[in-house]
């Protein structure tokens, strides 16, 4: 597949593109739905900004790390409707390590990370 400059713009997105995106989200939100998204963690400040201003709020946010001890890269977050505040509190939850480092510096999914999703199993198979 030839490199396209639309993926990086459609996984990344700019401040207009995610704005777009949260008034979507609000739209199509049932009553008392949830709003899910991965998120760059350098831009969650840009994220609860545009969340608040589409009427929404952020209500939890699990950070994900490649390896223990290292900075996140994603948030895996949830966000919902609220009038006011809605009684959602946002809350951080533990954040979820994907890799556990191998002895001889390689790398498998962590036992955490298959408890959180089971899926990721298919990246340890070759």
């Amino acid at each position: 597949q030839p490199p396209s400059a639309v993926r990086p713009a459609a996984r990344f997105g700019d401040r207009a593109h995610l704005a777009a995106f949260v008034r979507a989200g609000r739209r199509l939100l049932a009553p008392g739905g949830l709003f899910c998204l991965v998120f760059p963690a350098a831009r969650m400040d840009d994220l609860a900004t545009l969340l608040a201003a589409g009427g929404m709020a952020l209500c939890d946010a699990m950070p994900v790390l490649a390896r223990a001890g290292g900075e996140p890269l994603l948030v895996l977050s949830v966000a919902g409707k609220c009038a006011g505040n809605n009684g959602l509190a946002w809350r951080e939850q533990k954040p979820l390590v994907l890799y556990s480092s191998e002895p001889e510096g390689g790398k498998r999914i962590s036992g955490e990370a298959l408890d959180f999703c089971p899926f990721l199993k298919c990246n340890t198979e070759g």
